[in-house]
């Protein structure tokens, strides 16, 4: 009972609030009662609302008429007239001004006998006296010779590049060993060699070198000829922006294959080609030829919904263990080449050395590098249904670590396996090829003894093989 009143106390002590607060509250309750006011809105009977974004009202654009009257029909009958009567007469109610240009001879003589469009009439009268005849500039131009500038469709600069290898250099003297390949692109301009044909196509004189200008920077070709020879100039140049637009995906895998059946033959290809009801089908490379033989040299493709590389990883599982490591996804141009690298470093202590000075011994290493993966140059000619590539380049494969002491320092020595990249041919899309091959065999034998007695122990043996496969795709592009 003696708390009773303190808690009541207590009670409407925290029920009270001072006028300061309840003078902010009130402020605060009008400014709300304003803005609801302002804001909410009342509809009006008959009176529907939409909301919409702002507008901009102007009034629209007409289609300019400036040409019309290129549509117009007219009839021109002349034989042996000017050429200004004859053009005064095809312009006739047309307020079009004429202007003649250098090398222009408004004496000429023509005879034209036709009925149709004034664009078609004025098209074979150019084509009849061999001059330009354009509108543009609110005017009828007419000239002796045609200049336009053409933008080819590759980047600037100039192409350096070799395919193959020029053997090794030894003291005064080449040495070459084994059969080798090269291919090697020196200062290969296609700006400049379009400008050459272009010359030649225009007759190879001095006129024509001096008619044409290439613009190396800007792989762009001005040209002035006549209308005649820039049409042919014209087909010429949509020709090689045809061919240089086109392009092919090069889809490069690399997959380690390691066999656990005991054998050392790594791959079998006959086990591939007859595993999953003819999952893969083996074809002779560039066509669609069933191969019956199954190995390196041919080509080969998966069934389904299942590509090349996918088809034959799973028929490889069935053989052993198979590891992918990332692809390689490369655009290259037709006729470009391009370098195509998947490496990784290897370091190594390579050499170590020691100094002996006033007692003190000091030594040093020497630490280099060797690369594992696949680099190699490609070109691609690319076809409708085919593209032929020319390949250059190796896979290279660290098959052997091992770390021997040397004068109390630990030197790492490795040992390598490389296989060369070097052959053109023609393949079919969607097709996949092995383009390189690299195989370790490893044998091991182990011995155990328990309670040093050769009884009580035993002993053991695996062969295994560990083969690296380069499968190239190359996929069309659209």
């Amino acid at each position: 009972m003696k708390w009773i009143p303190l808690l009541m106390g207590a009670l409407v002590l925290a029920g009270c609030a001072s006028q300061e607060y309840q003078d902010n509250i009130k402020a605060n309750q009008a400014v709300h009662q304003t803005i609801a006011d302002k804001s909410t809105f009342t509809p009006k009977a008959k009176v529907t609302r939409i909301r919409k974004p702002p507008q901009s009202f102007a009034l629209l654009a007409t289609p300019s008429q400036d040409n019309a009257w290129m549509k117009e029909v007219i009839t021109v009958n002349v034989s042996g007239m000017p050429l200004s009567v004859v053009l005064e007469e095809i312009m006739t109610g047309v307020d079009i001004p004429l202007f003649f240009g250098e090398g222009v001879d408004p004496n000429h003589t023509v005879t034209l006998n036709y009925s149709s469009a004034r664009e078609n009439v004025l098209n074979l009268l150019s084509r009849d006296v061999g001059y330009n005849i354009e509108y543009r500039a609110h005017r009828l131009e007419v000239s002796s010779t045609v200049t336009r500038t053409f933008s080819l469709n590759i980047p600037t600069g100039k192409m350096y590049g070799q395919l193959g290898s020029q053997g090794k250099q030894t003291k005064g003297e080449a040495t070459i060993e084994g059969q080798y390949l090269n291919v090697k692109y020196s200062d290969v301009d296609i700006t400049t060699e379009v400008a050459n044909d272009i010359k030649s196509l225009l007759g190879g004189t001095e006129k024509a070198n001096a008619a044409v200008s290439a613009s190396v920077s800007l792989s762009a070709i001005t040209v002035t000829a006549t209308p005649d020879q820039m049409q042919k100039v014209e087909t010429l140049i949509a020709h090689y922006q045809e061919e240089l637009s086109k392009q092919v995906v090069l889809d490069v895998r690399v997959l380690e294959f390691r066999s656990n059946l005991g054998t050392e033959r790594g791959v079998d290809w006959n086990v591939v080609r007859d595993t999953g009801s003819g999952l893969v089908k083996f074809f002779v490379p560039g066509t669609n030829t069933v191969s019956k033989q199954a190995g390196y040299g041919v080509a080969f493709q998966g069934t389904g919904k299942w590509s090349g590389t996918e088809a034959l990883i799973k028929v490889l599982e069935k053989q052993g263990s198979v590891s992918t490591q990332t692809p390689i996804t490369a655009m290259v141009l037709n006729n470009q080449p391009a370098r195509i690298t998947q490496q990784t470093l290897e370091p190594y202590i390579y050499e170590a050395s020691s100094e002996s000075s006033e007692g003190v011994v000091s030594a040093s290493v020497t630490r280099r590098e060797e690369v594992e993966g696949v680099d190699f140059m490609a070109t691609a000619n690319v076809q409708p249904e085919y593209v032929w590539l020319r390949l250059s380049g190796q896979l290279q494969k660290i098959t052997g670590r091992e770390n021997k002491t040397v004068e109390n320092i630990e030197l790492g020595f490795l040992t390598k396996q490389k296989s060369e990249i070097t052959f053109a041919n023609k393949l079919r899309y969607g097709q996949t090829y092995v383009i390189a091959s690299v195989k370790q065999n490893s044998k091991l034998a182990e011995k155990t003894k328990n309670f040093w007695s050769d009884w009580l122990g035993g002993t053991g043996s695996q062969n295994t093989s560990v083969e690296t496969l380069v499968l190239l795709t190359p996929r069309k592009v659209k």
